[in-house]
């Protein structure tokens, strides 16, 4: 009896445990969108990259809630992909389809941007696999996505699926035949009646015609002014809501981020700490995320994570001394310190030399269409990683030595239209010390 019991309560537990209940109902299920424009993204949170998009009415397959609620995992719709190198594929005589020719070979949610944005694996396939081929964007082929990948959507745009919703969506129906109509009986003719004598009628007199007065006009109203209606104010900006952060970090701000980290590790804690840096400087874990980046420099790392740490740490101990200097402030103000008298002229400084542009030199496959070798672009160091600008090497210019290091380009800008950037006409970089703050130079680039 006992033995039985015990059955009993842990397949109860184990049910428990495998089942996900959404507003009462149970994942997985089908859900219909209810908002157009509804943005896909390849992880769960709005600092993961938009994969694709979809309408009102779509329906998606809900296979896990996540964060109490607050994002869904879902099958892969028909209008997102995965990219996979070409490397490990081999194409067919048409084209259509592709063999992978080595085991673990791992394939990535499409970003609308391009393969160079797509850094999300989605899971790995194995020699022999069949994969049916969209198209081809540089050396990735765009794919559809294997069954078992999974993309995520806000669980604010869709509910589940009724019965009705799911009666649309199938085969319809067969019209039923329509039943012959009986045929009508032939209605008996009336019998004629007797004829009756007819009795004549006198003339009657004519009426004389009496006039009748045409009505008058009524005077129309005269048409009131509409009242202007009242301007309406502008709606304030509502501040961007917070999700759950890190465990045992506080809420983090829902924006999106992205990082130009190469290894997988670095890239997840980028995606995980990026949000802080949206918060008040004074609200911010510093002394965590510090902790965070410190832990992962003891793993080999390429070089370019390195310098992305080095950056991050360095961040972080600029906004410590800001608010060391804030609190100083306020202890100052607290003991009443003597008001420091400001002189009515004050020495302006010369401002350091400008640059046309300050990031890290990176390659790139862009070039101007007239000349070679091809463009440099300089991406932003400090925060998002985007591209600043491109660079037009010289001739008696080399700046191959300065790629992956923090530079500034001094030269003349032009805006190009099919870039969308700046491209600067190479006179002279700088190598600049990542322990200085103010730029100097100490190196000039040289042939």
């Amino acid at each position: 009896m006992t033995r039985s019991l015990h059955k009993t309560a842990f397949a109860a537990l184990l049910a428990l445990l495998t089942s996900f209940t959404v507003f009462g109902q149970e994942a997985p299920f089908i859900g219909v969108l209810t908002q157009d424009k509804a943005e896909v993204r390849s992880g769960a949170g709005r600092a993961y990259y938009v994969v694709g998009e979809l309408k009102r009415g779509d329906m998606v397959r809900v296979e896990k809630v996540l964060f109490n609620q607050t994002w869904y995992q879902i099958r892969v719709p028909k209008s997102v992909y995965s990219y996979v190198s070409k490397a490990f594929v081999d194409a067919q005589a048409d084209g259509s389809t592709g063999k992978i020719n080595a085991d673990r070979t791992e394939f990535k949610a499409a970003s609308l941007r391009g393969p160079g944005e797509s850094y999300r694996v989605q899971g790995t396939l194995s020699k022999g696999d069949t994969v049916a081929i969209i198209s081809e964007e540089g050396n990735f082929y765009k794919i559809t996505s294997p069954g078992d990948a999974f993309v995520f959507i806000p669980a604010g745009t869709l509910r589940q699926a009724t019965a009705n919703d799911l009666k649309g969506a199938g085969t319809p129906k067969p019209e039923p035949k329509p039943e012959p109509k009986p045929e009508p009986k032939p209605e008996p003719k009336p019998e004629p009646e007797e004829e009756k004598p007819v009795t004549p009628v006198k003339p009657v007199p004519p009426v004389e015609e009496v006039p009748i007065p045409e009505p008058k006009p009524e005077p129309k109203p005269e048409p009131k002014p509409e009242p202007k209606p009242e301007p309406k104010p502008e709606p304030k900006p509502e501040p961007k809501p917070l999700v759950p952060g890190i465990e045992g970090w506080p809420d983090a701000p829902d924006v999106e981020v992205q990082t130009p980290a190469e290894s997988e590790a670095l890239k997840n804690l980028e995606m995980q700490v990026l949000p802080y840096f949206s918060l008040p400087v004074t609200k911010q874990p510093l002394d965590k995320m510090a902790d965070a980046y410190r832990d992962l420099q003891s793993q080999d790392l390429p070089r370019l994570d390195e310098q992305i740490i080095e950056v991050r740490l360095r961040l972080i101990e600029r906004r410590k001394q800001i608010i060391a200097t804030i609190e100083r402030a306020k202890q100052a103000e607290k003991t009443s310190l003597a008001k420091t008298v400001v002189p009515d002229e004050v020495e302006v400084q010369p401002l350091p030399k400008r640059y046309a542009a300050v990031g890290i030199l990176r390659a790139s496959a862009v070039y101007d269409g007239k000349t070679l070798p091809l463009l440099f672009r300089v991406v932003d160091a400090s925060e998002t990683g985007r591209t600043i600008a491109y660079v037009a090497p010289s001739r008696d210019k080399n700046i191959s030595a300065m790629l992956n290091r923090l530079i500034g380009v001094v030269g003349e800008t032009t805006y190009d239209r099919t870039l969308r950037l700046n491209v600067i006409q190479l006179e002279k970089a700088v190598l600049l010390e990542a322990e200085q703050e103010n730029e100097e130079e100490t190196q000039e680039a040289t042939e």
